[in-house]
């Protein structure tokens, strides 16, 4: 079964990446994105977990991708 892992910057592209995995889901695609995720916390391991089961890893690029602590 496909899996998608979405992966963005909250800052500019959390709209997009949830209007993403929405229409995933709502086609029965699997999709993944930190939405579970409290962002005080140290989510590396959710993230890992998230891409090693994916099968597929869409980018979602905008301006704020290009700072340089980001996770994207």
């Amino acid at each position: 079964m496909m899996q998608i892992f979405i992966s963005y910057a909250r800052a500019d592209g959390a709209d997009e990446s949830l209007r993403l995995y929405n229409d995933l889901q709502a086609d029965g695609i699997g999709a993944w994105r930190d939405n579970r995720i409290d962002p005080t916390a140290d989510f590396t391991g959710e993230i890992e977990d998230g891409i090693n089961n994916a099968t597929h890893v869409v980018v979602i690029v905008t301006p704020d991708l290009k700072r340089a602590d980001s996770f994207v």
